[in-house]
C-alpha cells in the first residue's frame, strides 16, 4: 500500500535521526520529497491539507489527553524491547502492547475502507511517528537502562543522558529548521540511491 510504504522511507537516511518533534517532522517531511502525486492524493483523502511532517508529531502531542485511549497509547506504542541474547520473536509482544504491535494494528486499520475517516486519521498518525520512533536507536532496545535514559553523560560539557541526546540534542545543536534538514538528507539519500542504482519512487 502506498500510504504504507512511502514511510518506509525514513529507513534511507545515511545516518541515525534524532527523535524529538524536529526530528520527526523530518522523517515526514524526506517522505513528502518522495511521493508520487497519486500516493499525496490518498494520503489527503485521510489527513486533508496536513503534510507529513505536521501529522508526524500529533501522537506525542496527544500524550496528554485524559482520554482512556491516549493513556493507553501513551507510552508502550513508542518503543519496543528485546533483552540481550533474545530476539523479538522468542520474547513476543508485551501483553500492554508495543511499537511493532501498534504498526500492524495500524496498517490494518488505515487499510479498512469501511473505517471511519476519523478513525483512519489516527491510524495514520500513529504509521508515521511509530516509523520515526523505530529508527531512533534507543525506542529499540534491552529495555533495563529506560532507553538510554539511565546513561547519564555530558553533551557539550551540558549534562544530559543518552536517550535525550538521540531525540534532541544532536539535531538542536545545529541550529536548522526541519526542512532545512530534510533537504540536505534528502540529497544524501538521492546520491546513495544513485551511487547504487536504486530508486525509490512511490
Amino acid at each position: 500500500m502506498r500510504i504504507v510504504s512511502l514511510l518506509l522511507l525514513l529507513a534511507l537516511s545515511p545516518s541515525a535521526f534524532s527523535f524529538g518533534q524536529t526530528g520527526h517532522r523530518i522523517t515526514g517531511a524526506i517522505a513528502e520529497l518522495n511521493i508520487k502525486q497519486t500516493t499525496r492524493s490518498e494520503i489527503d483523502k485521510i489527513l486533508g491539507n496536513q503534510s507529513l511532517a505536521e501529522a508526524s508529531t500529533y501522537v506525542d502531542e496527544m500524550r496528554s489527553n485524559p482520554s482512556k485511549f491516549w493513556q493507553k497509547t501513551a507510552n508502550p506504542y513508542h518503543y519496543m524491547t528485546i533483552p540481550n541474547g533474545k530476539s523479538y520473536k522468542q520474547m513476543g509482544a508485551p501483553t500492554q502492547g508495543d511499537a511493532i504491535t501498534a504498526l500492524n494494528h495500524f496498517t490494518m486499520l488505515v487499510k479498512d475502507k469501511k473505517a471511519s475517516i476519523k478513525d483512519r486519521r489516527i491510524a495514520l498518525y500513529f504509521i508515521i511517528h511509530i516509523i520515526g520512533d523505530l529508527h531512533q536507536p534507543l525506542h529499540v532496545g534491552r529495555g533495563d537502562d529506560r532507553g538510554g535514559n539511565d546513561i547519564k553523560i555530558k553533551f557539550f560539557r551540558k549534562s544530559s543522558n543518552l536517550h535525550r541526546i538521540w531525540d534532541s540534542e544532536m539535531i538542536d545543536s545545529k541550529k536548522l529548521s526541519f526542512t532545512e534538514w530534510a533537504d540536505w538528507l534528502n540529497r544524501q539519500i538521492t546520491t546513495n540511491n544513485k551511487r547504487h542504482g536504486t530508486q525509490q519512487i512511490l
